[in-house]
């Protein structure tokens, strides 16, 4: 018996009934089949039943799989439309920040240009200052210190020597200072002030033609009638202590550079190559820097 119509309209109840749940279709599909073939040819019919079946199973679960993944992914798209949004918000915020405070940074830079030229102008008129209270003083170092000892007649002996007498009166203050190096085994200096800055020039003027005159024999601690070791003794501007270390610096470049002398003139520190080239003045040490 030929099986091809009813086979035709087996396919034909799988269109009508597509739509339907996958077990009562396939239960109808059973029950119809089974009333019309035999139990010999069951076998055929109930793998179409299920490969039917399993079709409309794999499109449901399709679709199931589909919905949730729609789901899943609008709702991750929502959380990083919010989050994304709220991290644009804190960005403008930092933004803003930055710019208030890069603002205050340029105020605060116009203001610190501002005080450090005021700083220099009182700098400088500090300097002056110290410069103006120092120019009737002399420095002398290199002295041996004693308990016993009379720093003015020190200091007369020593105008005797340089063939420059001065008198009493002409002596407004003579002591010793403090040293600027606790740790310095030298004599502590010994400052004199005098009645005027002319005499200051005039006493150092003298003690350099006397050493220019005794160039081996220059001023030294037996000149004075200090017994015990010679030593040398140095006449000199009373200088601020910025200035003393800034000598120090320019002699020490001085005799490391192949350079000729360096001398301090009314507070000035000045340095020259040779007898043939022109004195340089040195405000500080940047100018020792370009000059290397």
């Amino acid at each position: 018996m030929s099986h091809e119509g009813d086979g035709t309209r087996i396919y034909l109840l799988f269109s009508r009934h597509h739509a339907l749940p996958g077990r009562l279709l396939a239960h109808r599909l059973q029950s119809r089949v089974s009333v019309r073939y035999s139990t010999k040819s069951w076998p055929r019919h109930r793998v179409l039943i299920m490969i039917y079946s399993r079709n409309v199973l794999i499109q449901e679960v399709k679709g199931l799989i589909t919905t949730d993944i729609d789901k899943l992914v609008n709702g991750l798209r929502e959380d990083f439309t919010k989050t994304t949004d709220h991290i644009m918000e804190e960005v403008k915020e930092l933004n803003k920040i930055i710019n208030e405070k890069e603002n205050i940074i340029k105020t605060f830079k116009t203001e610190q240009v501002l005080f450090e030229n005021k700083l220099q102008i009182i700098s400088s008129r500090f300097v002056t200052i110290e410069k103006l209270s120092r120019d009737r003083n002399i420095e002398i170092q290199g002295v041996p210190e004693d308990r016993s000892e009379n720093v003015i007649s020190l200091f007369r002996i020593l105008c005797n020597t340089i063939k420059y007498p001065i008198s009493d009166r002409d002596i407004q203050a003579c002591r010793r200072v403090a040293k600027m190096d606790g740790k310095s085994k030298r004599p502590r200096n010994v400052v004199v002030t005098l009645s005027s800055p002319r005499m200051r020039d005039e006493i150092i003027s003298a003690t350099y033609r006397f050493n220019k005159e005794h160039g081996d024999r220059k001023l030294n601690s037996q000149h004075l009638g200090i017994s015990g070791e010679t030593n040398q003794i140095y006449v000199c501007e009373h200088l601020a202590p910025d200035t003393k270390e800034l000598f120090a610096t320019v002699r020490h470049f001085v005799k490391n550079n192949s350079y000729a002398y360096s001398w301090v003139k009314f507070g000035q520190i000045y340095l020259r190559k040779s007898d043939k080239t022109n004195a340089i003045l040195v405000k500080n040490e940047g100018v020792l820097k370009t000059l290397k």
